[in-house]
């Protein structure tokens, strides 16, 4: 105890002689609380490193300076301050029922209450629906492989108004409602307008239809919109640790006690015929709740933590909103000799990007009927779960490779099915080991750095000088 309370005495020694040093405005740029905190320092670190010179006058040097410490001191500031806006949040809402408890329809829905979750504060900004299609049988995945693809063909952007718009847009409810109002429109037994609107279905209709025009942008196909999204549903079994189920019993009793409290106020003012998704409160507690450890890993946080990194690797590349400078035609040696970007830097990366993802759990799971986890039976450390995975990629018509070489079944397609196989093969290997590598490259550094230099033992071995670092001839590293 006294060793550890010794260690952290010296390592609050260490940053108060850091902040106290003339060199401080080095760090004060990383670590600044405030904006005008990180400005004064990147001015004072700047005119410490141009002493005796008249760079520090240059407003363009130090523009650019100010500009990469606010950028520095915001990319750190998550890590050292949390709010209680970047937790998740507990929405609950009107919703009109079309069911009863036990399940059975009724013929006129009652106004009851249904809870959401915001992930992220004012999410709905950059949110969008997509209208979505089945691929063609012939390359659409068999229902035997436990996988579903869906292909965008529409998308619509969200543009909410108001606050309330923004934590619940309720543009998917009116949207259902006018479905339920044209299906109910169809079926009129008699009327002269067969088929049309009643009078007060159609002053509901006007209202979806104006509050879906005023908070939506237009709608457009992929194409034009520039929004190309595939998403593959996956059933999986995901290995739970103890540790997240305890924190999914906590989050599961907060939403209950909220659920609680807004069934017992009177709905019925707030949901109308023209007026629906109604907030009725919200619920973030964090400093109540327990935060799983990140580890162990499924492999699915895995795979999406390499597709991060791979998809981030490729932002400062020539390809990314930069000119792409190849030569193309005669040129001198004084142009070839110029700073020129890689092929690989002005190709795409084949990857399919994940740009979200979704879990739904069966409400079996965590029953007491012996289809999940009864609550008086000790749970076990690690506990396999059945899910149904969500993926949103950043792909145009997505197809499994299976599929593809399946549909070109033919006579004469042999060598492209073979040509498929082995391009997919070799992309699959590409992303497993560049994905691989970047995860892990200080200890690829140190593997390196170990087969590269030796410690052969001085003749003096009392001598300051006894161990030397001496490279290899042929590049290896002692046994």
């Amino acid at each position: 105890m006294n060793a550890f309370a010794d260690k952290h005495q010296l390592h609050n020694h260490r940053w108060y002689k850091a902040l106290r040093c003339k060199d401080k405005s080095v760090l004060e740029t990383l670590i600044a609380y405030t904006k005008s905190g990180a400005r004064a320092a990147a001015h004072t670190t700047l005119e410490t490193q141009t002493e005796g010179t008249s760079i520090a006058e240059s407003r363009v040097v130090g523009q650019m300076g100010v500009e990469n410490a606010l950028k520095s001191s915001a990319a750190l500031h998550p890590f050292v301050n949390r709010t209680a806006k970047d937790a998740l949040e507990f929405v609950a809402l009107t919703v009109r029922a079309s069911a009863t408890a036990d399940g059975n329809p009724v013929t006129r829905p009652q106004p009851g209450a249904a809870l959401g979750v915001a992930r992220v504060a004012n999410a709905a900004r950059s949110a969008a629906l997509h209208a979505c299609g089945r691929p063609p049988a012939a390359v659409r995945p068999p229902t035997a492989s436990g996988m579903g693809v869906l292909w965008s063909v529409a998308a619509q952007e969200l543009s909410p108004r108001n606050e309330q718009a923004k934590t619940a847009p309720g543009v998917l409810e009116r949207y259902a409602l006018l479905a339920q109002l044209r299906a109910e429109s169809a079926v009129r037994p008699q009327g002269a307008f067969r088929g049309g609107f009643s009078a007060p279905a159609q002053h509901a209709a006007n209202g979806y239809e104006r509050y879906i025009r005023d908070e939506t942008c237009r709608a457009l196909p992929s194409a034009a919109g520039g929004m190309t999204r595939s998403f593959i549903g996956i059933k999986a079994l995901l290995s739970v640790h103890e540790g997240v189920w305890g924190a999914a019993h906590q989050l599961a009793g907060e939403a209950e006690r909220l659920h609680a409290q807004v069934a017992a106020m009177n709905a019925d003012r707030r949901e109308t015929s023209t007026r629906t998704a109604e907030v009725l409160g919200t619920s973030c507690r964090p400093a109540q709740r327990l935060e799983p450890l990140c580890t162990p890993a499924t492999g699915f946080a895995k795979g999406f933590q390499l597709n991060e990194l791979l998809r981030r690797c490729m932002q400062t590349r020539t390809r990314k909103n930069e000119p792409c400078k190849l030569l193309l035609g005669v040129y001198t040696n004084a142009e070839l000799n110029r700073e020129m970007p890689p092929v690989m830097d002005t190709e795409p990366m084949p990857l399919c990007t994940i740009c979200d993802f979704g879990l739904r759990v069966p409400t079996e799971v965590g029953a007491s009927d012996g289809a999940g986890i009864p609550d008086h039976v000790q749970h076990p450390r690690v506990q396999g779960c059945p899910v149904d995975l969500s993926l949103h990629v950043c792909l145009d018509g997505a197809i499994r490779a299976t599929e593809l070489i399946g549909a070109l079944d033919g006579a004469g397609e042999i060598h492209k099915q073979r040509a498929l196989l082995y391009v997919g093969s070799s992309q699959a290997s590409f992303i497993s080991e560049a994905g691989t590598a970047i995860s892990a490259a200080q200890a690829n550094a140190n593997i390196n750095s170990s087969k590269k230099i030796g410690v052969r033992p001085h003749s003096n071995p009392h001598s300051v000088s006894a161990l030397t670092p001496q490279p290899f001839a042929n590049g290896s590293a002692p046994t």
